[in-house]
């Protein structure tokens, strides 16, 4: 795999990451947000993926899931107890799926990752 340039900002509450390669091309991007839920066993914060895009001429070459890798990992130093959700829109369901996303409920469109499957 090429090397990956990466620059993230912030913008309220949205932690934004851009990917381009070398000649500057951005190839993708992703945007992930944090909150905390109320469970029954107290709070815990939850980190969605709000939105991630890789162009269609890098499709199918590992990008998204280094993305949501490096994306996550660098939220993980800020949030290292999370849970990462997603809502599913059936567009990208198969990258979720390889990354270790699995049904919340059997009727409901979020997925919850399996953290140890994607850090493997």
């Amino acid at each position: 795999m090429q090397d990956y340039k990466v620059d993230t900002s912030i913008h309220g509450e949205v932690y934004h990451l851009v990917v381009s390669t070398n000649q500057d091309h951005n190839i993708a991007s992703m945007d992930i947000t944090c909150s905390s839920e109320r469970i029954t066993s107290g709070e815990q914060d939850v980190l969605y993926i709000l939105s991630l895009y890789v162009s269609p001429s890098h499709r199918k070459k590992g990008v998204g899931r280094w993305l949501v890798k490096y994306g996550l990992g660098e939220m993980m130093k800020t949030f290292p107890h999370v849970r990462v959700s997603m809502v599913d829109d059936m567009s990208s369901s198969s990258l979720y799926d390889r990354l270790g996303y699995v049904p919340v409920s059997p009727h409901g469109p979020e997925k919850q990752l399996n953290l140890s499957l994607l850090f493997q």
